[in-house]
């Protein structure tokens, strides 16, 4: 990182291993905010530290805030450099159809996953994963019908 503290991937893949191999996710983080500091629009990094939020801290709230964030910087791109990294996209929104489907927030998901399939080289995956959904969905007794009057 001090060599080149633009080349994004040294950030992402260190604090990567940092916290899924050494199980060091505080020095991860530090080394991924660091890397913000030096490349503060990239949405690789906040893509990142927002894995960590969620996997390691368990800190939903804060894992969407950082991967919406990181939506926001990709949307940024120029079309031919979207287009070039729409596999970081695709994880993104993805990730953030998982935590919503967690969260209980079924048709947010529903919106995601749908947004995923668009880039997706797999849209049918992503399209189980919403019947998925729906069929939980029609499963719940709607909040009207299930109060005797």
């Amino acid at each position: 990182a001090d060599l080149d503290p633009q080349k994004i991937e040294t950030y992402t893949v260190g604090s990567y291993f940092m916290r899924q191999h050494l199980n060091r996710a505080q020095e991860a983080e530090a080394f991924l905010r660091e890397g913000l500091r030096n490349n503060p629009d990239s949405y690789e990094i906040l893509f990142e530290l927002g894995r960590l939020y969620d996997e390691n801290d368990h800190d939903t709230g804060r894992a969407r805030e950082v991967w919406q964030l990181a939506l926001l910087k990709w949307s940024k791109l120029d079309p031919e450099a979207a287009k070039e990294n729409k596999l970081i996209f695709e994880a993104i929104i993805v990730h953030l159809a998982h935590l919503e489907r967690e969260a209980g927030n079924w048709q947010q998901a529903i919106n995601w996953f749908q947004a995923a399939q668009k880039v997706s080289p797999d849209p049918n995956a992503l399209q189980k994963q919403i019947d998925e959904i729906k069929t939980k969905m029609a499963a719940q007794p709607s909040p009207i019908n299930s109060q005797p009057y």
